[in-house]
C-alpha cells in the first residue's frame, strides 16, 4: 500500500479530535453559564477570540511549515492542544477561559488544522488531491458527528470540567503519537513518487494509462507574494471569509439556539452529530466528482445551498422543523434542564 494512505488516515485523525473537539465547546455555553453565572455574550467572546487568533496565526504557522516541515508544526501543536484542553477543567474566570481558549488553543488549532496538513497531502497526491483532501477533511464532521453528542453525554453523567478533560485525553493518546510516529514531509524524501507512481515528475492521464507530463497552470506560482497579485486568490480569500464566518456561528451557537427552542440539551447535541454526519457524504462526494469536473462551479453550488439551508434554519425556527419536531416534547422524551 502508498505510503500516502497512511498520511491521510492521519490527518483524518488529527481533524476528528482536534476540530471535533473545539466544536464541542457549543454544548459547554450552557453548563458554564449556569454555574458562573455569565451571559452568552461573555461566553461568546472568548469563542469569537480563538476565531481572529486561530485566522490571524494560521499565516505564521504556515511561513513556519514551509521552513521546517509539517511534523515540526504538528506536533507540538498538537501537544498544546491536548494540554490546553485539559487545562480547561480549572476554569474559574472568564479570563482564563478567553486565554486558554480564545489564545492557546485556537494558536494550536492554526497548527494542526486543515491548511498545514492540506499542504502535506498536496505533495502526496496529484492525480487523488481533492479525493484524499476531502477524506482528511472530513475527519472534522465525522468529529463534530461523534464527539459533540458525547460530549454532551459526559455533561449529563458526569460534569462539563470532566469532559474538558476526556476530550484533551482524546488528541493527546491517539492523534500526537500518530502524527509523531508516522507523518513525514514528503513521497520524495523516502524514495517514493505522488500518488505512488514509479516514474518522477510524470503523471498519468486521467482517461488514459500512458504518463503525461506534469503541466504548470497559468497563474501557479512559487510566491505568496506573486499570488496575492492575481483576483482569484482574493476571490477565494472572500469566499472562505464568508465560509468561516457562517460556520464560527453555527459551530458556537447551535446547541444554545435549539435549546432557546425548547430543545433537551442532548437532542440538539444529537441533531449537530446529524448536520455534521450528513457533511461526511458532501465533503467526500463533492471531492470525488471535482476530480473529474473540476472544483469551480461545484464550490458555487455547495455556497448557493449553503445559504438557502441558513435561510431555513432562520425562516422555520418556531413553526417548522424545530417547533414541530422536537419542540412538541414528544421526539426527545425525558425531563427538561432548567
Amino acid at each position: 500500500m502508498f505510503y500516502g494512505w497512511l498520511i491521510v488516515v492521519v490527518c483524518l485523525l488529527i481533524n476528528f479530535v482536534s476540530i471535533g473537539g473545539r466544536s464541542s465547546f457549543t454544548v459547554f455555553i450552557r453548563p458554564m453559564e449556569t454555574d458562573f453565572g455569565w451571559d452568552r455574550g461573555a461566553i461568546s467572546l472568548a469563542a469569537s477570540i480563538g476565531l481572529l487568533v486561530n485566522g490571524i496565526t494560521q499565516p505564521f504557522l504556515g511561513r513556519v511549515y514551509d521552513r521546517y516541515g509539517a511534523r515540526k508544526v504538528v506536533v507540538p501543536s498538537l501537544l498544546v492542544l491536548g494540554v490546553s484542553m485539559v487545562l480547561l477543567m480549572q476554569t474559574f474566570h472568564l479570563l482564563f477561559l478567553i486565554a486558554m481558549y480564545g489564545i492557546v488553543q485556537a494558536v494550536a488549532t492554526s497548527g494542526a488544522g486543515d491548511p498545514l496538513t492540506g499542504a502535506m497531502l498536496a505533495k502526496w497526491f496529484r492525480r487523488h488531491r481533492a479525493t484524499v483532501l476531502g477524506i482528511s477533511m472530513a475527519g472534522a464532521s465525522i468529529g463534530g458527528m461523534l464527539l459533540v453528542p458525547f460530549t454532551q453525554y459526559l455533561i449529563d453523567v458526569t460534569h462539563w470540567r470532566t469532559a474538558w478533560v476526556v476530550l484533551g485525553v482524546l488528541v493527546l493518546a491517539f492523534a500526537l503519537p500518530a502524527a509523531f510516529f508516522i507523518l513525514r514531509e514528503s513521497p520524495e524524501k523516502m524514495g517514493l513518487q505522488p500518488d505512488g507512481d514509479d516514474e518522477p515528475e510524470r503523471i498519468v492521464g486521467r482517461s488514459s494509462k500512458t504518463p503525461v507530463e506534469q503541466v504548470k497552470g497559468p497563474l501557479e506560482t512559487d510566491s505568496w507574494k506573486r499570488a496575492f497579485k492575481s483576483a482569484p486568490i482574493w476571490q477565494m480569500c472572500g469566499a472562505y471569509f464568508v465560509c468561516g464566518a457562517t460556520t464560527a456561528i453555527m459551530g458556537t451557537h447551535f446547541v444554545p439556539y435549539a435549546v432557546d427552542k425548547g430543545v433537551t440539551e442532548s437532542t440538539a447535541a444529537l441533531a449537530f452529530g446529524i448536520m455534521n454526519g450528513l457533511n461526511i457524504f458532501g465533503l467526500v462526494g463533492i471531492s470525488l466528482i471535482s476530480d473529474k469536473m473540476g472544483r469551480k462551479n461545484l464550490l458555487a453550488l455547495v455556497y448557493a445551498t449553503r445559504g438557502l439551508g441558513y435561510a431555513a434554519l432562520l425562516l422555520l425556527p418556531g413553526g417548522g422543523a424545530f417547533g414541530h419536531l422536537w419542540g412538541s416534547g414528544d421526539f426527545h422524551g425525558g425531563p427538561r434542564r432548567p
